[in-house]
């Protein structure tokens, strides 16, 4: 892939939402060209061109916000635009590349925002597919009830499985396909099973609970 950044740095934003439309781009050998153009006159503009097989998209996007988190969100949207309009593809979770979906919601119902509200802006400013939007703010919502019920006693475990048959697009974690893998499995869950004893056991020994 051929890509020009011209007055911007904001690669990873631009590659990020690249693999969602043309995954593993960076180890195959395809026709694809991708200019980002960025301006901040009163406003942030920035215009994306993607040339993919000959056919051409060109979409260009603008906000009044200035700050450097909307200036990300700015590069990533005009080329999640072309992108979709050249390839007639909607990813269903929108721009949402590295990031926890739930992480974006929890501070919006902090806020005190409504679910529609939050809605509009997963919609409107993100470009999730609804049925991702009602599971997001489902999730966020049941994660909110946890914390405010955990005491000074109660512990959370995570347990990561870097083991999937699909990559979502916002998963910024370590992750491998499970067929590719599949023998490095029984040793993974072996050393799992090591780790959960000895956490049982340190969780035991202090009196705590897992919530």
């Amino acid at each position: 892939m051929l890509l020009e950044l011209v007055g911007h740095n904001l690669r990873y934003e631009v590659e990020s939402v690249c693999d969602v439309f043309f995954p593993g781009f960076r180890k195959r050998e395809i026709s694809l060209s991708v200019v980002s153009e960025y301006k901040l006159t009163k406003k942030q503009c920035c215009t994306t061109t993607i040339t993919f097989n000959d056919e051409k998209k060109t979409v260009s996007c603008e906000t009044s916000k200035l700050d450097f988190y909307s200036k990300k969100m700015l590069v990533k949207r005009t080329f999640y635009l072309a992108a979709s309009k050249l390839l007639d593809f909607y990813p269903p979770w929108g721009i949402i590349t590295g990031i926890r979906p739930s992480k974006l919601v929890i501070p919006l119902l902090k806020e005190g925002k409504s679910h529609l509200e939050i809605s509009k802006i997963l919609k409107d400013e993100y470009y999730v597919s609804d049925k991702n939007i009602l599971n997001t703010i489902k999730c966020a919502e049941y994660t909110v009830l946890a914390k405010n019920q955990m005491t000074d006693d109660d512990v959370s475990i995570y347990i990561a499985i870097p083991y999937c048959p699909s990559r979502c697009n916002y998963c910024s974690f370590v992750s491998m396909s499970v067929e590719r893998e599949l023998e490095l499995i029984p040793t993974y869950l072996e050393d799992l099973y090591k780790e959960l004893y000895s956490m049982a056991k340190l969780i035991s020994d202090k009196n705590l609970k897992i919530s």
